[in-house]
């Protein structure tokens, strides 16, 4: 639960407020979809025990779509020629209420949906009541007295009680034309309501998310999780008014600013969404909150993460104006620091081990937590060799002459900010920050609970080196997890994301920003022994690659054996020695007969610990396709002798995806209509270290298993579609329903043609392509890294000679393998000249002459 939200658990009775937006489509229809859903949400909140009171528009909207069919019908063909008047309000209020209201009280009673031509019966078992007001009944001292005893004996029996302004006699001019009185519209009836029948919530459902800092279709626009008054007052910019209401956002604010400020918390969220009620009451960070005591709270929130990245901002911009020597002092005067303070951040350090060990953590995530003697020692040299190295920054690249005195440059130059995002390992807060000095970035930092400890005296020591004429807040440590959904959405602030974590955790950030990610998610390393492999080599390489730091990313997971060397002395004096290393041996399908060992849970599998998956395979072939179809595009070596074989493994290893590729893509267009259908995740990602687009189609699905997703989603996607039905049937309108059988006849016969032709192809390319594997992110077949007769330990920053790392990155772009200070920079031109003009080109010869650097 959100700490903002922590009063959610106080809630008992609630005022819902359910908007014309919501009520109806853009085209005027009524959304049956989100009224089904929003009445699922209600029925569940009143068997829950929650009392609920809902407000609600939309009456106009219905009665005028019925009163234009109405005219239409009894129109003749001149009458239809003649200007049309617009309906009077009124009247469209007078015949929607009834609507409006049967519509209601038939969602809460039953639910009606069809699916291959049975009829099921859904019971919600709620019952609905009217109650219509006007501005002028409130005036009455005994109204509200009677109306507060009226709705506290529906609530008792556990009805649920729906508001609505009587615009039918209302005396205000027109339903939608003035703000008078009382209350004006029905968000202020709504927030009236909350106040006089004592709710302890007001729900305001919109069709945006809440409130957002401009309008919600601006690029720069920011969602406002908790509005404060003497804050945001001032900088909200509002959009238009609703399409259909009375007032939009600008009515709904006004509304939850009097209720807050009356004590009645108010949350504005999205009636879009079918679960949007539910996730407030249970404390969520959804939509806007406004409190009475929003001011008083201290907590970081968006404005807090926003200020903090441009704070990060501008102390990059001051850094990148001192000299190389004064950023090189910087580093030096870190690791001095570090050294300094080594007894100190041991202790704290030793403490998140102890408490990691208490929670009964992995053994793996605890090896990677602890800070092993002589470690900070290793991170002070390895800053030394950082400071040491050339000024990555404003190097001149190219220089090129275009012209006659023009000179074109292409320099490096620092990103910006960055966030980096981390787990259990504090030794990477400390290359991060130093690799974000070195290359002029301003840097966030957001690491693991189980090093907060650690990472605090880190931060500490690290940003008390940094001078003050370049600021502090160079580098900001995130403390709550809270804060990272508002920071990935900074994408004006912040330039790269870099995750350093389980695969969990890389996926969920790159499904929930617009920012760039850099990273990978397993660390999935495999080694060949080829049948000309020295086998004493073999055997040091292998026990390095797994038993040096079985924890890191770059360890072993995979051993890999060619079949001809089967039942030799060397491949069993290797197998005995990584047993007796305490080494636990999985096998694949092939060595798990061959050598009786365990099946491996998945070959797709990341061990961080003292065990790897052994699997025999035919030739160098069968194990590059091995590494495709179970790799993770990070590090993988061959041990041989043979020359050629080497170079087949180093050069081929991303050729293979090549080769299958154009297939992938054609399936993905063909099933793209049909996945959109069904639902199945399909998506094409925009961030510029993921080209390809993914889909999870897999190749163990089945017809029967297909056709029953169909269904199932079907039935679900389009069941309200049928309470039309019964709507039609209870009002005896024969025509529409027999419109409606035609639509779901020719609904259901199309989507089955689609289903089938798609099923039919994905079906012929599976036969063909039998060997591709179905999964997400085809595209992490191409290797970071790949090595000839060395261990996969090597794959390092500091063992590559860039002094420190950010990560291992396995995009195709950017930057890949260890991620140094050149993968922290990009590129800037730079044009010098002295007057010219292009003016068509008339006169400008160029020359485009490259000139040294």
């Amino acid at each position: 639960m959100d700490p903002t939200r922590d009063f959610i658990k106080g809630v008992k009775r609630l005022v819902i407020k359910v908007g014309t937006a919501v009520v109806t489509r853009t085209e005027g229809r009524l959304a049956l979809g989100r009224l089904g859903a929003l009445c699922e949400q209600i029925k569940e909140l009143n068997s829950s025990g929650f009392e609920v009171i809902m407000v609600t528009s939309g009456a106009v909207g219905v009665g005028r779509q019925r009163l234009r069919y109405r005219k239409l019908v009894n129109s003749s063909f001149a009458d239809l020629q003649k200007p049309q008047v617009e309906l009077d309000g009124k009247a469209c209020a007078s015949v929607g209420q009834s609507g409006l209201m049967a519509l209601y009280d038939t969602l809460f009673s039953q639910a009606w949906f069809l699916a291959c031509f049975l009829l099921h019966i859904l019971l919600l078992d709620v019952t609905s009541s009217q109650l219509l007001v006007t501005d002028s009944d409130f005036k009455d001292p005994d109204f509200r007295m009677q109306l507060s005893q009226t709705v506290n004996t529906l609530l008792a029996l556990r009805v649920i009680p729906v508001f609505n302004e009587n615009d039918a006699i209302s005396t205000r001019k027109a339903p939608y034309e003035d703000s008078f009185g009382i209350f004006w519209d029905n968000d202020s009836l709504a927030a009236l309501l909350a106040l006089e029948l004592k709710a302890d919530l007001l729900v305001l459902l919109s069709d945006v998310e809440g409130l957002y800092s401009g309008p919600p279709g601006e690029p720069h626009s920011k969602l406002i999780h908790t509005y404060v008054k003497e804050r945001h007052q001032s900088e909200i910019t509002f959009g238009d008014k609703s399409r259909v209401g009375r007032g939009g956002m600008t009515a709904k604010v006004k509304a939850a600013v009097y209720a807050a400020y009356a004590g009645i918390p108010v949350v504005i969220t999205s009636g879009f969404t079918t679960d949007s009620i539910t996730k407030v009451l249970k404390g969520e960070r959804v939509g806007t909150l406004f409190h009475q005591d929003a001011s008083k709270w201290m907590l970081l929130g968006e404005d807090g993460a926003h200020n903090m990245a441009v704070s990060a901002r501008e102390c990059s911009r001051r850094l990148q104006t001192v000299s190389s020597e004064a950023r090189k002092k910087i580093l030096l005067d870190i690791a001095d620091a570090l050294e300094a303070n080594e007894e100190l951040i041991r202790t704290e350090n030793e403490a998140d081990v102890a408490a990691a060990q208490q929670a009964e953590y992995e053994k793996s995530l605890i090896s990677r937590l602890t800070l092993k003697p002589g470690k900070i020692s290793s991170l002070a040299n390895s800053i030394r060799i950082l400071a040491d190295m050339e000024d990555p920054i404003y190097r001149v690249l190219k220089r090129t002459e275009l012209a006659e005195g023009i000179i074109l440059e292409k320099t490096s130059c620092p990103l910006g900010v960055l966030l980096i995002v981390f787990e259990s390992r504090p030794d990477a807060l400390v290359q991060i920050a130093s690799l974000a000095i070195r290359s002029g970035n301003g840097l966030l930092l957001k690491g693991g609970k189980e090093a907060m400890r650690s990472n605090a005296i880190l931060h500490k020591v690290i940003t008390g080196a940094i001078p003050d004429f370049i600021g502090q807040k160079l580098i900001g440590l995130v403390t709550s997890r809270d804060e990272i959904p508002d920071l990935l959405k900074l994408d004006d602030v912040i330039d790269l994301v870099i995750p350093r974590g389980s695969n969990k955790l890389v996926d969920q950030i790159k499904e929930s920003t617009k920012i760039p990610v850099l990273g990978h998610a397993d660390g999935i390393c495999h080694v060949y022994v080829d049948k000309s492999a020295d086998m004493e080599m073999a055997k040091h390489i292998v026990l390095d690659a797994k038993i040096d730091y079985p924890a890191a990313c770059n360890a072993m997971e995979t051993l890999l054996i060619h079949k001809d060397l089967l039942k030799t002395e060397g491949l069993n004096d290797l197998i005995v020695e990584l047993k007796s290393e305490g080494v636990a041996l999985f096998g694949g399908p092939r060595a798990s007969l061959e050598f009786d060992i365990p099946e491996a849970p998945l070959l797709h599998h990341e061990y961080n610990s003292m065990a790897c998956t052994v699997e025999v395979v035919d030739d160098i072939h069968a194990a590059i396709d091995h590494i495709h179809h179970h790799g993770s595009a990070h590090t993988d070596c061959i041990i041989a002798k043979d020359l050629e074989a080497a170079e087949i493994f180093l050069h081929q290893v991303d050729r293979y995806l090549s080769a299958v590729l154009n297939g992938v893509i054609c399936t993905r267009q063909a099933a793209s209509l049909f996945l959109f259908l069904i639902g199945t995740k399909f998506s094409i990602t925009a961030n510029f270290d993921r080209s390809l687009g993914s889909f999870d189609l897999s190749s163990r699905i089945t017809f029967k298993s297909d056709v029953a997703h169909f269904l199932k989603t079907f039935i679900y996607k389009y069941k309200y579609i049928y309470i039309y039905i019964y709507i039609y049937i209870y009002r005896g309108d024969i025509v529409e329903i027999f419109f409606l059988l035609i639509y779901i006849y020719m609904y259901v016969y199309i989507y089955i043609c689609i289903y089938i032709y798609v099923y039919i192809y994905i079906y012929i390319y599976r036969a063909v392509y039998s060997t591709i594997p179905y999964r997400e992110n085809i595209e992490t077949s191409v290797r970071a890294a790949v090595f000839y007769n060395a261990s996969t330990r090597f794959c390092d920053g500091a063992r590559f000679g860039l002094g420190a790392e950010v990560g291992i990155s396995t995009s195709r772009i950017h930057a890949r393998g260890p991620v140094g200070v050149e993968g922290l920079l990009t590129t800037r031109w730079i044009l010098k000249g002295n007057g010219q003009i292009v003016d068509g080109d008339k006169g400008v010869v160029y020359t485009h002459r490259n000139l040294p650097v």
